[in-house]
C-alpha cells in the first residue's frame, strides 16, 4: 500500500464532521458531488484556498457570540421536530440570525443544510463556497470537512486536490479537531513502525511537540535530514521543501522543516534531533 493510499483510508475512517453534531448540524451523511459535464471538477470551489490562521502551532477557533447559542438550540429544535412541528426552513432562518451575529458554528451548518438542500433550495456549488469561507476562519469541524471533501475518490482524477486535503485537515487538527487527531495518531503509530519513529514521537505541528527519532536514526546530520524528509513524504505527500532550519531552544536541538504544496499551502514540521541522548530526554521531560 503507497504512502498517499495509506493516508487516505486512514482519515476516512475518521468522522470527520461528528464533531459538528454537538451543537446544529442535522446528521453526518456526505454530499455527492456530480460534474455537470465529463470534465467538469466538481470540487473546484473548494481549491486554491489559504486559512486566515497562522502556519503553525495550535490554532485557537473562532470565539462563539453568547446571544448565538440560543438561536442554534431553536434551529436544533426545530429541524427534529422536538416539542414543535418540524420546520427546516424556520431552522435554516434561525441559523442566518445567529451566523449573522458572527458565529462560526453556524456558518458551517448553513453551508451543510445549503449543500444538502435542508430548509433551502440545493446549492452544492454555492454551499462548498461557504464551507470554505468558515474553514478559513479556522473553524475545525469545517476545516474537516473541507479536507474529507478533497481527499479525492480517484486519484488518477483529483491527484492535484490531495495536497490541499493534507493541508485542511492538518488546519483541523491543529484547531482541536479530535477525530482528525486521533487519525492522524494513528498514521504515526503506522510511521513510527515503517520509520524507526520512537513510541511517544509528537505531532511535529510546534516546537513544542515534534516528531521524535530513535538516535541510531539520525547519529549525522545526513541521516537527520533522510529521517525527516522520509516522514515528511509520508505526512504532507507529494509536497516540496521549502526550506530546512536547526531550531536551538533550552539547549534541545530541534529541525524544523517548511513545505510548500502546488497550490501555495504551506505547512511546517518540527524534529527532535537530540531526543535519544540523556539530555535531550531530560529535557522534553521538563
Amino acid at each position: 500500500m503507497s504512502c498517499r493510499t495509506l493516508l487516505c483510508c486512514l482519515f476516512l475512517l475518521v468522522p470527520l464532521t461528528g464533531c459538528a453534531s454537538r451543537q446544529a448540524t442535522p446528521s453526518n451523511g456526505a454530499v455527492t458531488l456530480t460534474p455537470s459535464a465529463p470534465d467538469a471538477d466538481p470540487l473546484l470551489p473548494l481549491t486554491g484556498q489559504m486559512a486566515d490562521v497562522p502556519m503553525e502551532g495550535l490554532i485557537t477557533p473562532p470565539a462563539e457570540p453568547p446571544a448565538a447559542a440560543p438561536l442554534i438550540a431553536e434551529s436544533k429544535r426545530y429541524f427534529k421536530g422536538e416539542g414543535m412541528a418540524m420546520d427546516k426552513a424556520q431552522a435554516a432562518a434561525l441559523l442566518r440570525r445567529a451566523a449573522d451575529l458572527g458565529s462560526a458554528q453556524a456558518a458551517f451548518t448553513l453551508a451543510l443544510f445549503k449543500m444538502r438542500g435542508e430548509g433551502m433550495a440545493q446549492d452544492i456549488q454555492g454551499g462548498m463556497v461557504d464551507l470554505v469561507a468558515v474553514a478559513r476562519r479556522g473553524h475545525p469541524d469545517a476545516a474537516a470537512t473541507l479536507g474529507e471533501r478533497l481527499i479525492p475518490r480517484d486519484p488518477d482524477r483529483y491527484e492535484k486536490h490531495f495536497g490541499q486535503a493534507v493541508y485542511w485537515l492538518s488546519v483541523a487538527r491543529r484547531a482541536g479537531h479530535e477525530g482528525v487527531r486521533e487519525g492522524h495518531r494513528t498514521l504515526l503509530e503506522v510511521t513510527r513502525r515503517q520509520r524507526n519513529l520512537p513510541a511517544m514521537t509528537g505531532s511535529g505541528d510546534s516546537v513544542d511537540d515534534p516528531v521524535r527519532f530513535e538516535p541510531d536514526a539520525i547519529s549525522t546530520d545526513a541521516k537527520a535530514a533522510a529521517a525527516e524528509e522520509a516522514v515528511a513524504d509520508i505526512l504532507y505527500p507529494g509536497w516540496k521543501r521549502e526550506g530546512r532550519e536547526p531550531v536551538g531552544e533550552q539547549g534541545l536541538e530541534k529541525d524544523r522543516l517548511v513545505l510548500v504544496n502546488s497550490s501555495g499551502q504551506k505547512a511546517v514540521l518540527y524534529f527532535d534531533r537530540t531526543s535519544g541522548t540523556a539530555k535531550g530526554l531530560q529535557a522534553t521531560a521538563q
